[in-house]
């Protein structure tokens, strides 16, 4: 069976990516279609390959052109989808798949685009984008002043229009545009299945106006845990040149996050929590601003994306702190996990869904920055460490290792062409 995945990223999109090699291992003709090819594999085909870039660079300014009247529009991130490419249809008719399955829209293909797809389609669900009016996150407000999760938008429920994230006070508004533009896309595709990469996506979908006819099931991204697996601390340590008597908290920086900036800020507030304890900084990923004085000695190890580095350095933390809090099933908490590496992140319906409090992890109260403060003592205290770190492999072999992953989507596959 031929799957052709969509996605502006290949290797940066570490769960999409982990599926495509697992389908392979399973024997399917998985391939991939990106914007921007990062890997070697010679199953990966990108529209960069096809077009001048100075063509991309412009295509990417239209997209945003539809913003621009929404001066006030809040930092939360908001597609519409108006312009795709044109390659990516010819490039769909030329490969002939069985499945097509979509993991990102936006950058590849405009919303009118799905109708002109006469296969099966397979869409995984990372953000609310699909069934929204064009945000990615629903959310009423922006307040840094709260500490609680943002409240989120219900219009998603009925039908967008006069939408927070944009500051809109229309009803037929942009967002209410774009939905009225996915409402009759989606009449018109023949076969498409929606698959949540959590339970909570899932649920939101199956709440959606736009989607509560459409079968939805949940299938998060499967970890190769031969591939993702514990290195003895003190060699991991060794290889990378770090000390080590020191406790060691990893973090993974991504600049193109939208809560980046209040994330931080709140592991800045935690860090401060902790000036006696004798530890150490890792970040992988792109720096970040760090204040000054922080008190900590801090290590940047760059983008890291083979498995080698990356297990490496999972296997050289004490402890993986997530303060991310808009996220929908974490990839970076996989590797932890499946490294045995104890996690701290805010307890979120998602974080929920993977780490189990004081038995694998530690869940802090939402956006509370003491609480994760107190998550990473208690991690860095705990009596049996060891006990910590065995049931953090065993919840990622158990629920997300790629052999029982594969099986389920075999299922889906097999039903989606029948």
């Amino acid at each position: 069976m031929k799957i052709l995945h969509i996605n502006p990223l290949d290797i940066g999109a570490r769960g999409v990516y982990s599926l495509h090699n697992a389908l392979k291992e399973a024997g399917f003709g998985s391939t991939m279609l990106v914007q921007h090819k990062a890997s070697e594999d010679n199953e990966i085909f990108s529209i960069e390959e096809k077009r001048e870039k100075c063509a991309l660079v412009f295509q990417e300014i239209l997209s945003h052109l539809p913003l621009k009247w929404y001066t006030k529009k809040m930092h939360s991130p908001f597609s519409s989808a108006w312009i795709g490419f044109g390659d990516v249809l010819k490039h769909i008719q030329t490969a002939q798949p069985d499945i097509v399955h979509i993991h990102s829209l936006c950058g590849m293909l405009k919303i009118e685009d799905l109708a002109k797809i006469h296969k099966p389609i397979v869409w995984s669900l990372a953000d609310s984008w699909a069934f929204t009016g064009g945000c990615h996150h629903p959310v009423l407000k922006e307040d840094p002043s709260v500490l609680s999760l943002p409240e989120e938008c219900k219009g998603y429920q009925k039908m967008c229009g006069c939408c927070p994230v944009l500051c809109s006070t229309k009803e037929k508004d942009l967002s209410r545009k774009v939905w009225d533009r996915k409402q009759k896309a989606f009449s018109l595709v023949q076969k498409l299945t929606v698959v949540g990469i959590s339970e909570t996506i899932a649920q939101k979908a199956r709440e959606s106006q736009l989607f509560q006819k459409k079968e939805i099931l949940t299938i998060p991204y499967p970890i190769d845990t031969n591939e993702f697996q514990s290195i003895d601390k003190k060699i991991a340590r060794e290889i990378l040149g770090l000390p080590q008597e020191k406790k060691f908290l990893l973090i993974h920086s991504r600049k193109s996050r939208y809560d980046e900036s209040r994330a931080f800020s709140l592991l800045w507030e935690a860090l401060k929590e902790l000036q006696t304890q004798k530890m150490e900084l890792l970040f992988l990923g792109n720096a970040p601003a760090v204040p000054e004085k922080l008190g900590f000695p801090i290590h940047f190890l760059g983008n890291l994306q083979d498995a080698i580095s990356r297990k490496l350095l999972y296997s050289a933390a004490d402890i993986f702190v997530e303060p991310f809090y808009q996220e929908s099933h974490s990839y970076s908490i996989l590797e932890s996990l499946a490294c045995a590496t104890p996690v701290v992140a805010f307890r979120t319906d998602s974080n929920s869904e993977i780490l189990q409090h004081a038995q694998n992890s530690y869940l802090a109260k939402p956006l509370d920055a003491r609480d994760i403060a107190n998550g990473i003592d208690w991690i860095c205290h705990h009596l049996n460490y060891k006990h910590l770190s065995m049931k953090a492999r065993e919840k990622a072999c158990e629920s997300f290792e790629k052999s029982k992953i594969i099986k389920e989507y075999s299922r889906l596959y097999e039903k989606a062409i029948s």
